[in-house]
């Protein structure tokens, strides 16, 4: 019976711990669908999360951007290397329009 129990409790866990998901502030958990980047160098970001879940307002629901500045390319290469290698992320936004994106682990 003790197996039985532990083993549940460690399923519930695991799936709790593996949920993507976007809250009000940022998306925990998420991989990187998609990264595209316009003409005047603005990057979009699209990830498995519901971005329509930000307060800050992602473009069109879906999109947050990568703000322009001194860490835009480590941003950048983050992004790439975490949607080259299917691994999650975490990407925090600051309320804003269209939510820039204020840090990622």
């Amino acid at each position: 019976m003790k197996k039985i129990l532990i083993s549940t409790l460690v399923i519930i866990i695991t799936s709790i711990v593996s949920l993507a998901e976007c809250t009000t502030n940022g998306c925990y958990g998420v991989t990187v669908d998609k990264i595209f980047v316009t003409n005047t160098g603005t990057v979009y970001v699209d990830t498995s999360g519901d971005e329509s879940t930000l307060t800050c307002g992602p473009l069109g629901g879906t999109y947050i951007i990568l703000p322009t500045g001194v860490a835009q390319n480590l941003m950048y290469s983050m992004l790439l290397a975490a949607q080259t290698t299917k691994r999650k992320i975490n990407i925090k936004v600051d309320i804003g329009t269209y939510c820039p994106i204020s840090y990622m682990y």
